[in-house]
């Protein structure tokens, strides 16, 4: 099942365990509502990147303040939808909504049961997909914060466990590391992937970056004479 599918299937899914009578319509809408709203804060905070006129970007900057204090609202109310549902129901549809991913394979199929193989088979692969989803949104959206960056697979191949970088955990409502803080990190022995793994090269500014679990790494270009990996 490729991604593509995957994703049909989920908000089919989605929306049957939306319409059940213990999924509350307060629930329902305070969703949609938080998801509304961070596409917004997503979009503007990428025309605020983007822009070189100074008055143009002070502009977009009051926006996004202003934003973030909606943004915030709209966490709270979330929440107090959240802890209104009941938890054992939630918790079933959403391992129900794994199983039916996998029955949904081939029509007609009834969906596995509740800790049979087949079950955990599904809740392993879907998950796997899911993830694999989302990295990819991550560095598309890592792209788009600059038109020089460009997006490689590297490969390990000197097997490296380590190399000089700097990091950070701070990143944006998108996933995309806030880049000032790598800057101002102290260089010090980091993680490097084993295999092949994505960096984002960015020449204009002399950095390659690239992610471990949930936290991002920048390698200045200058402190090695021909990069640490190949691409």
């Amino acid at each position: 099942m490729n991604i593509k599918q995957f994703k049909k299937i989920l908000s089919e899914e989605i929306e049957s365990v939306l319409s059940e009578a213990s999924i509350t319509k307060r629930f329902q809408k305070a969703v949609e509502a938080l998801q509304s709203i961070q596409l917004k804060q997503q979009e503007l905070r990428k025309k605020f990147v983007a822009e070189k006129d100074p008055k143009k970007k002070e502009t977009f900057k009051k926006s996004l303040i202003s934003l973030h204090k909606k943004v915030e609202q709209a966490e709270k109310d979330f929440n107090k939808a959240v802890t209104s549902e009941p938890i054992d129901d939630l918790t079933e549809k959403s391992q129900g909504l794994w199983a039916n991913i996998h029955a949904k394979r081939k029509r007609g199929e009834k969906p596995a049961k509740k800790g049979s193989k087949a079950h955990k088979k599904a809740v392993k692969a879907a998950r796997s997909i899911n993830k694999e989803s989302v990295n990819e949104d991550v560095f598309k959206s890592f792209l788009g914060d600059d038109p020089t960056f460009k997006l490689y697979t590297a490969t390990n191949t000197d097997n490296r466990k380590s190399v000089k970088a700097r990091k950070t955990d701070k990143t944006w409502d998108d996933g995309v590391p806030v880049l000032k803080y790598i800057a101002r990190a102290s260089k010090k022995d980091s993680p490097l992937p084993k295999g092949k793994f994505k960096i984002i090269e960015d020449n204009k500014h002399g950095w390659w970056y690239y992610q471990v679990g949930n936290t991002w790494y920048g390698i200045q270009q200058k402190d090695y004479g021909t990069p640490p990996f190949e691409y």
